[in-house]
């Protein structure tokens, strides 16, 4: 039974998914096979993009993470405290499969009252690489992923497609096949150079989505939150 009982449908723009490592390589094409790699670090999984181990996320399998409502104080109060981010989210737990499966996340969605959940990525806030053919590359692979393993749900839970901003021929053509294939936004992070998401050279992305009926869903990442 659903938590609670509203009369209206409750509508979810925001919430992600946690992707396991053939999220970025099952469809990568052979020449980009090597810029995402999981590798074993003493004894603790770590992700390698083009070479250099991130340290940025610290569990690249997601199978501890924080829990639920831990930041609420954070983002109410700020940290005035000065603590560490291990301080502010504690102790981890061991993520359920609602966190990476479709069937499991419905049935919480139907306890939690909430009838439809926009997808969006989680790993791609910290997997960026500086070569733009490698992005678009890692992205088409995400997106074909996510549409294979997530959208089959009956229109419950709709995704945002990664794109390449960088080359925006190339970000129309995998928008118009994400949207063939349940996409309703487009994800876009900030850049990591200094350079804004308003930039006249994206005009072209976002007349497309405008074409294509798509919103445009935007989000803080690693090392690029102050170039929106």
């Amino acid at each position: 039974m659903p938590s609670r009982q509203l009369d209206f449908p409750v509508f979810d723009a925001d919430n992600h998914m946690y992707e396991p490592p053939e999220a970025f390589t099952r469809h990568l094409p052979e020449q980009y096979q090597g810029v995402v790699r999981y590798v074993e670090v003493n004894g603790r999984t770590k992700i390698a993009l083009e070479g250099q181990i991130s340290e940025y996320i610290p569990n690249p399998t997601f199978r501890k993470v924080a829990a639920p409502g831990v930041q609420e104080e954070y983002f109410r109060n700020g940290n005035p405290e000065g603590k560490s981010r291990r301080e502010m989210l504690g102790k981890a737990v061991e993520s359920p499969p609602a966190y990476f499966e479709p069937g499991p996340r419905i049935e919480l969605m139907d306890e939690l009252g909430i009838d439809i959940q926009v997808l969006h990525t989680t790993m791609w806030l910290y997997a960026m690489t500086a070569d733009p053919d490698a992005e678009a590359a890692l992205t088409f692979s995400w997106n074909k992923w996510l549409a294979a393993t997530w959208a089959q749900s009956q229109g419950r839970l709709p995704w945002s497609c990664l794109v390449p901003i960088l080359l925006p021929d190339e970000a129309i053509r995998q928008m118009r096949w994400a949207k063939e294939h349940g996409a309703v936004a487009v994800f876009m992070r900030p850049l990591d150079e200094d350079r804004s998401l308003i930039d006249e050279s994206f005009y072209p992305i976002y007349q497309e989505a405008e074409a294509l009926d798509m919103s445009m869903a935007v989000h803080i990442a690693n090392g690029s939150d102050t170039h929106i």
